[in-house]
């Protein structure tokens, strides 16, 4: 709200929640936050010059997520349906946008990382109800805030529906249970329109948490021995794979693929390892700047600190300043990329004949 004040945020929303009506509320909210002319903190921390001294927001690149179901909604109703069959078995209804389920029980064991209230106060055990669709989401939230306004204390500011986004708990468990379908040491093949067995390989660079740092997408055919690559997603659509393909009989050798496995794993390392350089170049020297700010807060503040004149609380100060150099190093280490991407083979397209 740009209050800076967490307490006087908290304040404002409260008596801008209790007014009657929404105009009424649209109103206090307008009142109670100050206009983006009066301070600019992007251009005061130097970060950007604002034409006029209008709040600036920072811009972030983009990509589209590229996926083979046209929509979230058609990637949830085919999954499920390949899971259960029948979706009356999980009590499947559709509104409109919204969709709506019984959550199995290794769904809601999952769920418990959403806050409890909502799980409770809108039974999340009994039936889940969600949205892809960002206006309908929109609207439900402020059904519940303008619910929660008029009813001060007793209501609920959780909404009905639930917004089916990327990072959603169920989207996340229905992943996992179509990956577990394929045992361990197995891909898919795809019968579909190439002239020559495609690999499709992921590499992951990630940083020594485990968490991925950059990322590609391969498909890697080799001919000659001689490994050629194209964008996975491009490739999967040159190929027709799509969510209403069929999905023909196949009586080709799987070894005609396998046999080529070793040379593309060993390809996609070398092809990686050029790729990523940059990416990671960045990220080290990230770090590196981080570095030098910890040794330049170390030695501030340790001057600051021996300006004390308590010896207590000089000691308790340079106490602080190892616990915190300490950890700030222990994030940078863990932060650091991992000598060697995770190369994983996710699947096959193979000739239809």
């Amino acid at each position: 709200m740009g209050l800076y004040s967490e307490s006087a945020e908290e304040d404002a929303i409260i008596a801008a929640l209790r007014e009657r009506t929404e105009a009424e509320r649209a109103q206090a909210f307008e009142k109670a936050t100050p206009t983006t002319r009066m301070f600019d903190p992007w251009a005061f921390a130097g970060l950007v010059s604002a034409p006029n001294n209008v709040l600036a927001t920072p811009q972030v690149d983009t990509e589209p997520l590229p996926a083979v179901f046209r929509t979230i909604d058609d990637y949830v109703i085919a999954g499920l349906r390949l899971i259960y069959g029948d979706l009356s078995r999980i009590g499947w209804e559709t509104d409109g946008s919204v969709i709506s389920f019984e959550p199995p029980s290794d769904l809601f064991r999952r769920l418990g990382a959403l806050p409890q209230s909502y799980l409770r106060q809108r039974n999340i055990g009994g039936r889940l109800r969600l949205t892809t669709n960002a206006a309908t989401a929109n609207r439900y939230l402020a059904r519940a805030l303008n619910a929660k306004g008029d009813s001060d204390a007793t209501g609920t500011a959780w909404p009905e529906v639930h917004f089916l986004g990327p990072q959603h708990p169920v989207l996340d468990w229905l992943a996992d249970k179509l990956l577990y379908r394929v045992e361990r040491n197995e891909a898919i093949a795809i019968p579909c329109d190439v002239d020559a067995p495609t690999v499709l390989v992921s590499g992951v660079w990630s940083n020594k948490l485990g968490e991925p740092i950059a990322e590609a997408w391969l498909a890697a055919t080799v001919e000659g021995g001689l490994t050629t690559f194209s964008d996975l997603f491009e490739t999967l659509a040159r190929a027709g794979v799509a969510d209403a393909m069929v999905n023909p009989a196949w009586e080709g050798d799987p070894g005609d693929v396998e046999k080529d496995l070793p040379t593309v794993v060993n390809a996609v390392e070398a092809n990686l390892a050029d790729k990523m350089e940059a990416p990671l170049a960045l990220v080290n020297e990230r770090l590196s700047e981080t570095r030098k700010r910890l040794e330049r807060w170390q030695t501030e503040a340790r001057v600051v600190a021996e300006t004390m004149n308590s010896e207590a609380s000089r000691r308790r100060r340079l106490t602080d300043i190892e616990r915190v150099t300490h950890q700030i190093e222990a994030l940078i280490a863990n932060q650091t990329p991992a000598s060697s991407p995770l190369i994983r083979v996710i699947g096959a397209l193979v000739p239809r004949n």
